[in-house]
């Protein structure tokens, strides 16, 4: 008989401590409002009639869209495996709260719910003292008639509210395996429009053309992006690929009409999900990717810093195809030495000529020694001419 007295009172208490609560609060804003009503008449002297006129509107405007928007739902409540589940389930997903304070479980809502609540109290009498809803409809309010641990899980349209009591051990009760499994199936339904989606943008998506730069050692490209896009590479042996994390299309014009020698092809690829553009080599290459503000930028080059323009001959081919500039071919062919003498002799017969300014400027140092000799004096004839001698004078 005691006990049951206590819970009697303990009941008792706690729905005169919400009574009070909402006494309390529906009197802090009548009084709010009639101290903003009288300040208004103070400052403005307004007619009553526009006053009225004006109160009203403001009613109607404040409270129709609050009653408009009312979301209606159920409750249903289950006590079993020792502890008690409260399930709110409404029209439409609505977010929520779940606080303890005091004893009082306050569940809040961002929309108004019109929810039957208080059947709760006939149904968890263990576990429940009293239960109401906000005459707003915005939040609930369970008094509980024990110390319970309070766990509330969040599924879609449906709330769940579990009462654990102090001799609970181990981890707390799941969601049902019928909720798990319909979350999974709009989960793919989500998925599946969204993929739509994406299909229907990248139609109507105009492409995204990339910007590029010429260095004398590498060449820059720029894909300009309106916001901060994830992005991922993959250098390879051959290749670099760079994919980003949403479906674009890019305008490779200029990249592939500007593309330097080392770069052998430059694909783009788009998916449902993402973007790839392949930077295939045709020689080892110096890569460099780097983000500039929302932009993302890949630099390329030649491995040994030397880069072609547009596949035209490189520059050491062009030098050594064009001739010296201030170097004569000589007018006679250097004469060979005789096979018996020494070529340090020959040497010294020959006269030494003075080499010419531009000449000797113009001469390459890489040039072989003999090509600076001057050329040796034509041989004489191995047949000379029968020599005249003077004519002798005539004896008598």
């Amino acid at each position: 008989m005691t006990m049951r007295r206590t819970g009697a009172n303990q009941k008792a208490s706690a729905v005169q401590a919400m009574r009070r609560a909402d006494g309390v609060r529906g009197l802090s804003r009548v009084v709010t409002g009639l101290f903003r009503l009288s300040r208004n008449l103070a400052a403005n002297r307004l007619p009553l009639r526009r006053i009225a006129l004006l109160a009203a509107a403001c009613f109607i405007a404040g409270m129709s869209p609050a009653a408009a928007q009312t979301v209606k739902g159920d409750v249903s409540i289950s006590t079993k495996d020792g502890y008690t589940r409260i399930i709110v389930k409404l029209a439409e997903e609505v977010e929520s709260t779940v606080k303890v304070a005091g004893g009082i479980v306050v569940v809040q809502f961002k929309r108004p719910v019109d929810v039957g609540i208080e059947k709760a109290t006939t149904a968890a009498p263990d576990y429940i003292g009293a239960a109401r809803r906000d005459p707003d409809g915005t939040g609930l309010r369970i008094a509980l008639s024990r110390k319970v641990t309070v766990n509330s899980m969040a599924a879609g349209e449906r709330l769940f509210i579990d009462l654990l009591p102090e001799t609970w051990t181990g981890v707390a009760p799941g969601l049902p395996q019928d909720v798990i499994e319909d979350l999974a199936r709009r989960a793919r339904e989500a998925e599946k429009l969204l993929r739509q989606q994406r299909l229907v943008n990248q139609k109507s998506q105009r492409p995204m053309r990339v910007r590029v730069a010429t260095q004398p050692t590498f060449t820059r490209y720029v894909f300009e992006l309106s916001d901060v896009v994830p992005v991922t590479t993959d250098r390879t042996k051959d290749a670099l690929i760079v994919t980003f994390g949403i479906p674009l299309k890019f305008d490779l014009t200029d990249a592939k009409t500007n593309m330097p020698s080392v770069l052998k092809g430059i694909e783009g690829f788009v998916d449902t999900d993402a973007s790839t553009v392949r930077f295939s080599f045709a020689d080892v290459a110096d890569v460099r990717t780097f983000r500039e503000d929302t932009n993302y930028v890949v630099d390329i080059g030649a491995a040994d810093g030397k880069e072609s323009n547009n596949g035209g001959p490189k520059i050491d081919d062009q030098a050594r195809a064009a001739p010296l500039v201030g170097v004569d071919a000589p007018d006679t062919v250097p004469a060979k030495v005789a096979p018996g003498k020494p070529q340090a002799a020959v040497q010294r017969n020959q006269p030494q000529q003075r080499e010419k300014p531009a000449e000797a400027a113009a001469e390459k140092p890489a040039a072989p020694a003999r090509a600076a000799e001057p050329p040796a004096p034509a041989k004489k004839s191995a047949v000379e001419p029968p020599s005249v001698s003077a004519p002798q004078a005539q004896q008598p």
